[in-house]
């Protein structure tokens, strides 16, 4: 946890020009987004001109937050905010897959959900039918190294109808972009035609370009050599993740 009384002064004094920046334009970022809505809901429950704000959130009858092991404290205290209106809440996420914690995600309120809230029901949803068998147990292996003082018990089952084969999951160390760019092409080349079943029950078709796909840590920066290759050896390719935020209308 970082105090106040260890924040830098340039940090500080940057942080005030973009708060001013922010109100002499009439901009809001999502931070600010948030906060205004939490106080205006807060606000609303004595504010006779915040009438309407109150009965239109208590017309919300349930709500449901998904990805909830990714909620911050800001965001918490709008979901607490709303429900405190009389809505239901039903929240949907995993602690194993919280990743936001650079953002300020802080997975102890889905850890604690269960103490917090009354009268709370859990569903798990411990079958996985997107990944083979070989990919959900060293998915299991890795979560169990967790200390389990900060993570749910939980089982993982593999319900998909892919089969695996040992070798399907490789670890591999490669010299440079460029060499992993050469293998990733030269691997997917080799699989298109595989024999592959969308469900368990279709008609076993051959892999085609459009089943296969490479993720980047940052498309922006990532993603160039990849590109570079796929267009040398003619594989065709649609990349995504390059939007760029101040150069739409909005």
């Amino acid at each position: 946890m970082l105090f106040r009384s260890q924040i830098s002064t340039d940090f500080k004094n940057a942080h005030n020009q973009y708060v001013n920046l922010l109100q002499n334009h009439s901009w809001m970022d999502f931070t600010d987004v948030l906060v205004r809505a939490v106080n205006a809901i807060e606000q609303c429950a004595t504010d006779d001109g915040l009438i309407s704000l109150r009965q239109t959130l208590q017309n919300y009858k349930f709500i449901t937050v998904d990805e909830y092991q990714d909620v911050n404290p800001i965001q918490e205290k709008l979901v607490n905010s709303i429900i405190s209106h009389g809505a239901k809440l039903c929240v949907v996420g995993d602690d194993d897959q919280t990743i936001y914690q650079w953002r300020g995600s802080e997975v102890t309120n889905i850890l604690t959900f269960a103490s917090r809230y009354s009268k709370v029901k859990s569903v798990i949803l411990d079958d996985n039918f997107r990944s083979s068998k070989g990919v959900v147990d060293l998915a299991t292996i890795v979560a169990n190294d967790i200390d389990p003082s900060v993570r749910l018990p939980k089982k993982m089952n593999a319900a998909g109808h892919q089969k695996y084969e040992r070798g399907d999951i490789l670890s591999l160390e490669l010299t440079d972009p460029h060499d992993e760019a050469r293998w990733i092409a030269k691997k997917i080349k080799s699989m298109i035609g595989l024999p592959f079943r969308d469900k368990s029950d279709s008609p076993e078709r051959g892999l085609t370009w459009s089943d296969f796909s490479v993720l980047f840590r940052s498309v922006r920066t990532d993603s160039g050599t990849l590109v570079d290759v796929f267009k040398e050896e003619k594989i065709p390719f649609i990349i995504k993740g390059l939007a760029r935020l101040f150069e739409i209308d909005e």
